[in-house]
């Protein structure tokens, strides 16, 4: 937030420039009720560059062994199941509370300082889900310390085939995933914004950033600005809602 802050108040002429996630752009300033900038109005949306899926993992004595069955036991009612979380409004926070909406049922959250604290319960069975990072999780899938029951994203990921998504294993149009985007002042030249976001296309599309890029997990989108202005007002809105509905505050 300091950072966006800092660039909402440059000069438009392409030299500040903002790498942010969705949390600071469109989760903080809902959460805190009170941001020093409006991401709507203050920023020339770039490009969305690329996104990384979650995953849903559990600890392996939890009953359910898919996200279907996890789907009818978390709709029986009865006690809360419990998510841990990197924090409040991290992007795991987001991907329960999404889900909560989607079952119409309440999870007992746990946020911690941080995503590897609260894998490591995971793993260790303190805590029996959460939504992690695809390349923080997946080792520990693959080891057998973790089952994985979902991937957040729309499509699966080519690191993980095997791990359906949400969607597909259903609950229809859920998709969540950790997303980086650049953005510049508000006031850009249109044709500024356009050049940066074809260098920014240009670069992360090279053979061999490409496939750096895919291994840690990240799918390349690098979208014109338009695009990107177009998902980033949806991607306020969305989580505007999830968070008034939730009744969250930051802590």
């Amino acid at each position: 937030m300091i950072a966006g802050e800092l660039v909402a108040r440059s000069v438009p002429d392409g030299y500040t420039l903002l790498v942010s996630p969705q949390t600071s752009l469109t989760v903080a300033p809902a959460l805190y009720g009170k941001a020093p900038y409006d991401t709507a109005k203050d920023f020339s949306p770039i490009t969305l560059a690329g996104s990384g899926p979650l995953l849903m993992v559990a600890h392996p004595s939890f009953p359910p062994k898919t996200f279907a069955k996890f789907i009818v036991l978390a709709r029986k009612g009865g006690t809360p199941l419990t998510f841990g979380s990197a924090g409040v409004g991290s992007s795991s926070h987001m991907a329960s509370e999404l889900l909560s909406a989607a079952l119409a049922t309440k999870f007992n959250h746990v946020p911690y300082k941080g995503e590897n604290p609260a894998l490591a319960d995971t793993i260790g069975g303190q805590i029996p889900i959460m939504f992690s990072t695809l390349t923080v999780a997946l080792p520990h899938v693959k080891s057998g310390k973790l089952r994985g029951l979902a991937n957040t994203a729309a499509i699966r990921s080519p690191l993980a085939p095997e791990i359906p998504t949400v969607a597909e294993s259903g609950i229809k149009d859920y998709s969540i995933a950790t997303w980086t985007a650049v953005l510049g002042p508000a006031g850009m030249p249109p044709d500024l914004s356009a050049r940066i976001q074809r260098d920014i296309a240009r670069v992360v599309n090279q053979p061999e950033n490409r496939e750096r890029l895919v291994n840690m997990g990240v799918d390349i989108i690098a979208n014109t600005p338009d695009e990107f202005g177009n998902f980033l007002r949806a991607e306020i809105v969305r989580y505007a809602k999830v968070i008034k509905d939730a009744g969250l505050k930051a802590e």
